[in-house]
């Protein structure tokens, strides 16, 4: 009755160089990989995701797969090569979601999948465990019987649709010929009545109080967001996920530029055409300074933003290949100094459209990251990648274009090679005094202790000065992240550098805090 599932060793060999390592979370977005596949070329898209201690099922309406494919589709690090646009290319997925639940949760499960063939609407019906040695094994795949069809097919992919659902579970019965279908039918069951009581999604909860099922549903919202928009249903646990972009609609676009990759040579080059900026990994060239890589094939664009408000998820890069999922989001890359451009609420959005390099370079060791909303990357083509943008971002010349002009409603390009761009952008707070608004931010940036000295500050007992970290003078925006809260000492120490040029107030205050330090120091 079961039979182990080959092993394919091409596929085998890659999985041990890869050393991929799943969790639950990376789990499940694999398998979401494969139904987004099987959805291509479908309207009405649909994933249904149940995601207990108790149960696990994936059920899509995509394009299903015949009885004879069943064996190949199972065989073990096997992987595609009739998807070219698609991310499951590398993945795996199906079978190491699989592999990875029945391992650390449950002990059975199967598949049922319909499509439509030469022969008409067909179906296929197998169940999944594992052999003593940790292998895959799977039940012969069948018809089910016509009886079973009204049942129990048909209530979970009617008659004329195509789907498929993979359901894992815990059984501690034995399985054989005669109950197979029995257990199949009773978990289907379960499959079908299932509702959502135990499990519950709180919205704009504190992510720190999050349970994995509510950080799951979650990071699906925010990295499905392009397919969702596109018209795909995904309901986890009972929750309809609806989108929740990385880009807000009150982000300004600022850059639009495409970028080209030169891999001809052992070092790959980055190519801003429009900036006349290249970088490779070896060293930066721009401008004149060295012989320009003149070609390159095409890999996407660069999406550079400016944000309205807010201080969330700044200074960072979101990955996506154009018409899929989010990749990831990487943090700007730590050795080019953003910190000194905290005034920059930055959003960067890099689309890539090559999916063939993509694969190769990019995703091939680790398509899905561990934590795939605060990416640090520290190794391979995407450390290069995310230090180029990063580069670019804060490049001096690249700077110099969102700098408003006079009459603070025209952004003017005045760097090299870019003279010719405007990017129009909304006016300028000029006024140099933070508003109420803004100054509860910057307190609550600073969780109320002076930005210098670190002292507990109480606007009631000791007045809070409110600082621009680029000074206005020199161009420092007033926003909350331009913004510090400073004691009366470090603040005129900074503006003043002495005590000779303060009020009889602020000299009073001053001299106040110097005790009350010079206290608390005693006192520890």
């Amino acid at each position: 009755m079961w039979e182990r599932c080959s092993t394919d060793e091409i596929g085998l060999a890659k999985a041990l160089k890869e050393d991929k390592k799943l969790t639950n979370t990376t789990s499940l977005f694999e398998i979401m990989d494969n139904s987004n596949k099987a959805l291509k070329g479908k309207t009405n898209k649909s994933i249904q995701i149940i995601d207990t201690k108790e149960i696990f099922a994936v059920h899509d309406n995509g394009n299903g797969f015949e009885l004879e494919d069943a064996r190949n589709i199972m065989t073990q690090y096997k992987r595609s090569s009739d998807n070219c646009n698609s991310l499951s290319h590398y993945g795996i997925g199906l079978k190491s979601t699989i592999h990875y639940k029945l391992t650390n949760e449950f002990n059975y499960g199967f598949m049922i999948s319909s499509c439509n063939s030469n022969y008409g609407d067909t179906y296929c019906v197998f169940s999944i465990t594992l052999d003593q040695e940790g292998c895959i094994q799977i039940s012969n795949p069948q018809n089910p019987p016509s009886k079973w069809t009204n049942d129990v097919i048909y209530q979970i992919i009617p008659e004329g649709n195509t789907g498929t659902l993979l359901l894992l579970s815990k059984n501690n019965k034995s399985i054989t010929k005669h109950n197979e279908l029995s257990i199949i039918e009773d978990f289907s069951s379960i499959f079908r009545s299932w509702k959502n009581e135990n499990y519950q999604i709180i919205e704009k909860i504190d992510i720190k109080k999050m349970n994995p099922y509510e950080t799951t549903f979650s990071e699906i919202c925010k990295l499905w967001t392009p397919l969702i928009k596109n018209g795909l249903t995904i309901n986890y646990n009972g929750y309809n996920c609806e989108p929740d972009p990385f880009i807000k609609e009150n982000d300004t676009l600022i850059i639009n530029t495409e970028i080209l990759i030169n891999d001809n040579n052992k070092f790959h080059t980055l190519i801003f055409p429009e900036f006349n900026i290249q970088y490779n990994e070896t060293n930066v060239q721009t401008g004149d300074e060295q012989e320009k890589t003149k070609e390159g094939k095409k890999l996407g664009r660069i999406k550079f933003y400016i944000a309205e408000n807010g201080i969330e998820e700044l200074k960072r890069i979101q990955y996506s290949y154009e018409g899929d999922r989010i990749l990831q989001r990487n943090k700007f890359n730590k050795s080019h100094g953003h910190q000194n451009y905290t005034h920059l609420s930055m959003r960067v959005e890099c689309i890539f459209n090559d999916i063939d390099y993509v694969k190769k370079e990019l995703l091939e060791a680790k398509k899905t990251p561990d934590h795939m909303l605060h990416v640090d990357p520290s190794s391979g083509r995407i450390k290069f990648i995310n230090s180029s943008i990063t580069r670019f971002c804060l490049n001096d010349d690249i700077l110099k274009t969102i700098n408003p002009s006079p009459e603070g409603k025209i952004w003017h390009a005045r760097g090299p090679g870019i003279n010719q761009h405007k990017y129009d952008f909304p006016p300028v707070n000029r006024d140099r005094t933070f508003n109420q608004t803004q100054k509860r931010i910057i307190r609550d940036n600073y969780n109320s202790c002076c930005g210098i000295c670190k002292i507990i500050l109480d606007d009631d007992k000791l007045r809070i000065h409110y600082d621009h970290i680029i000074p206005f003078a020199e161009g420092g925006p007033t926003t909350p992240d331009n913004g510090r809260p400073l004691c009366v000492n470090c603040h005129e120490r900074r503006t003043h550098g002495n005590i000779d040029n303060l009020s009889e107030e602020d000299r009073i205050n001053y001299l106040n805090h110097i005790i009350k330090q010079a206290t608390d120091a005693l006192n520890i």
